[in-house]
């Protein structure tokens, strides 16, 4: 049963260490499309 506990945390980090990696993405990507917005011809 400890094992099993165990597992769980580990896969508690890693979901919350991705959920952290996509809100940067999220960051990046709304950064650059500001960016790139500047160069746009209307």
């Amino acid at each position: 049963m400890n094992l099993v506990a165990a597992i769980a945390n580990d896969t508690n980090a890693d979901s919350r260490q991705i959920a952290a990696s996509f809100q940067e993405l999220l960051a990046m990507a709304r950064n650059l499309e500001e960016s790139a917005a500047q160069f746009k011809v209307s």
